[in-house]
């Protein structure tokens, strides 16, 4: 949702210039190291098991990996680690 509003606001998209580009990858870099974490693997077993929310890797990952900006701002193809075919992104709005 707030990389659409992004993009609608700057009217910006993946595929512009060079230095619109640059936005935008700094735009999805940005927005994942907000949930950037260190946490030990027995910590993020409790904390599966007893929080309602998402780890912050998969909350810092997954929303991204359905939008296809995205996927055009870095270039990603099958074959890449994030890849996720067209059919399989979930849009909600």
């Amino acid at each position: 949702m707030s990389s659409m509003l992004f993009m609608r606001c700057t009217g910006m998209s993946a595929r512009s210039s060079a230095a619109t580009q640059s936005a935008v990858l700094r735009f999805f870099i940005s927005a994942a190291t907000v949930w950037r974490e260190k946490i030990r693997d027995e910590l993020l077993t409790t904390q599966v098991k007893v929080d309602v929310h998402a780890p912050a890797s998969a909350r810092a990952t997954v929303p991204i990996q359905n939008m296809d900006e995205f996927h055009e701002a870095f270039d990603i193809g099958p074959g890449d680690p994030m890849y996720l075919p067209p059919d399989e992104r979930i849009v909600i709005w």
